[in-house]
């Protein structure tokens, strides 16, 4: 291949990279409705940046055999089908990934009944924001493992 097609390739990766943690944030943001995650950032909550960024991690982890099939089919003459087949794994593997992490969340949040985690978040607290990033990349680990087998 040529240097040019791989630096598209890289490049092309690159914008998917950027493209699915804006709308991993933007989406988580709207499914959790009791916390504005944008606004804490913005106050600076560092409970809320560890929490979204492993959520964001988490969603990035689960797209990555998509990106992976991507570069696959671009390794030979590229076709509308190969192109269109690849576009709806990628929306479908980042729409499942947004919805694993959002049901892990939820999940966690159901059985930790003691726990507020929203208010914990919102105030900061930095015991449960690393105890649900934990988890949330954990469960986004062994997700990926089944996504690979299911997409490649």
């Amino acid at each position: 291949m040529s240097l040019e097609f791989e630096a598209g390739k890289f490049i092309g990766g690159a914008f998917l990279c950027i493209f699915t943690a804006i709308i991993s944030i933007d989406i988580f943001d709207r499914l959790t409705p009791a916390i504005n995650e944008v606004d804490e950032l913005k106050k600076g909550n560092k409970a809320v940046a560890v929490f979204l960024g492993a959520v964001v991690l988490g969603i990035c982890l689960m797209v990555v055999p998509s990106l992976y099939k991507f570069a696959k089919i671009s390794e030979g003459p590229l076709l509308g089908a190969d192109l269109l087949g690849w576009a709806l794994v990628y929306i479908m593997s980042l729409l499942g990934a947004i919805f694993v992490m959002y049901a892990s969340f939820a999940a966690i949040d159901a059985y930790t009944q003691k726990i507020n985690e929203i208010e914990e978040l919102k105030n900061g607290n930095m015991a449960v924001a690393i105890m649900l990033a934990a988890v949330l990349v954990s469960i986004s680990l062994l997700a990926t493992v089944a996504i690979w087998e299911t997409v490649i």
